[in-house]
């Protein structure tokens, strides 16, 4: 799946105002509602989820990127959100760094073959020459998603 078409323009918040990991995948999380239509309920099972996983080792990959992620029952298919925050955020990355750009990423089960491709895509994107850094400095949505658009383009 390419990454413009993981996010939906309602799942992408360019100034989060989250100032600890929990809050940011929280924040994230909510914009699910929206994006895909979930329940309260939903929103909270992923957080606790995703925090989950946290536990078992950071997906903070470094660079000031996180790629929080888990697999999510009840759900139809793969569902992205990108969140950004001027500030950074402790994700207790590998390399100790504050987080500035979160993809966040939930599936079924069922789909663990599209789940492990859609997180080696952002690893794959995340690590093209002066990405993070043009990520680090838009300033809108369309701007996430033209980027984004870019970056699929030049992945196979």
């Amino acid at each position: 799946m390419k990454l413009a078409e993981l996010l939906p323009k309602n799942a992408i918040v360019i100034d989060l105002k989250s100032a600890d990991k929990k809050g940011a995948i929280k924040e994230l999380a909510s914009t699910f509602k929206d994006a895909y239509g979930f329940k309260t309920a939903k929103i909270t099972a992923i957080t606790g989820k995703i925090m989950d996983r946290e536990k078992q080792g950071t997906t903070g990959v470094g660079g000031g990127v996180a790629v929080p992620h888990a697999k999510i029952e009840g759900i139809d298919g793969i569902c992205g959100a990108f969140g950004k925050s001027a500030a950074g955020i402790d994700f207790s990355a590998i390399d100790g760094e504050p987080v500035n750009l979160i993809f966040l990423v939930i599936a079924p089960p069922d789909k663990q073959q599209d789940y492990l491709e859609t997180i080696k895509r952002i690893s794959i994107v995340i690590r093209k020459p002066n990405v993070c850094k043009f990520l680090k400095q838009i300033k809108t949505v369309n701007e996430v998603i033209e980027l984004l658009a870019e970056m699929d383009d030049l992945v196979k």
